[in-house]
């Protein structure tokens, strides 16, 4: 009789080279709609500081059977977490430029034997169904230091609520002939606070690099909504975006160096139009860049 193998699945190679390393994954509680996001940050070992949800975790990859994934149970020397079992859990997976990301059910909690004297509670998380994977970027980001473009303006976001209809007027702006922009009423702008200007590094279809006065640093622990107008070269409209605080380290003895990614669950029709707009220009200025180093 022939011998037939089932290839393991990528993911499942990649789970277990992680947990083989003692490596770490990410779970993150699924979000409501009208949920408002509860943000944390983490000081790495480099001085850096990350911003991340307060609903996501970084646990260690333990092992899987047929039926489960075994990981590490979030934990916080602060407060207490508690995952119920049934709960629906986001997973991503990183090895190298790839990430994976699937759901999982949790099953239940378990003793997974680290050693032979020391145990730990684990999740029993379910196999996944679908798993998605991809570059670890979503985007192409390009280097626009020495450039005299784009021009990003920044200000301290105090209601979100009212930008999805100044996003929408922006939308309508870029898509009506120049003659006829006079006759488009604007809308009130969002309520604004402090603002502060900024020198783009890099920019992607999902957020910027920027270099900020140290004035700005009272605010980043708080991982705070910026409203974000971007100029862009050969768009006669400036584009407005809410992003938020993803990361900051300090540059030097007047700037800080901050990374934020683009927000848009407030209106998430607005995503397309912004990134399809950005992508556009990172992929003329890589052109460009390339051509000047032949």
């Amino acid at each position: 009789m022939p011998h037939f193998t089932t290839a393991i699945p990528e993911w499942e190679q990649v789970f277990r080279r992680i947990a083989a390393r003692s490596g770490v994954i990410e779970l993150s509680r699924r979000k409501t709609p009208d949920a408002c996001e509860q943000m944390t940050i983490h000081h790495e070992a480099d001085g850096s500081h990350q911003v991340a949800n307060i609903n996501t975790w970084r646990v260690r990859a333990f092992d899987m059977d047929r039926a489960a994934i075994i990981v590490e149970r979030p934990w916080s020397a602060k407060k207490s977490i508690t995952i119920e079992s049934d709960e629906l859990l986001d997973v991503l997976m990183v090895e190298g430029q790839r990430r994976w990301t699937f759901q999982c059910v949790v099953l239940g909690q378990s003793m997974f034997a680290l050693n032979a004297s020391k145990k730990v509670i684990a999740l029993r998380l379910s196999r996944p169904l679908k798993v998605h994977d991809g570059q670890r970027r979503d985007f192409f980001r390009v280097d626009t230091a020495g450039s005299p473009f784009p021009s990003v303006h920044l200000w301290h976001l105090m209601d979100i609520e009212s930008c999805a209809e100044y996003q929408q007027y922006t939308m309508l702006r870029h898509r009506t002939p120049e003659s006829q922009r006079q006759e488009l009423k604007a809308p009130t702008e969002p309520p604004i606070g402090e603002d502060f200007a900024a020198m783009v590094m890099d920019v992607s279809g999902g957020g910027l690099g920027m270099l900020l006065p140290r004035t700005i640093e009272w605010l980043l622990p708080t991982a705070p909504l910026l409203w974000t107008k971007i100029t862009l070269p050969d768009i006669e409209e400036p584009l407005f975006a809410v992003s938020r605080v993803a990361h900051w380290r300090d540059e030097n003895a007047k700037l800080i160096r901050v990374g934020v990614c683009f927000h848009f669950d407030h209106f998430p029709e607005y995503k397309p139009f912004l990134t399809d707009l950005l992508s556009h220009f990172t992929a003329n200025h890589q052109r460009l860049q390339l051509q000047r180093t032949r």
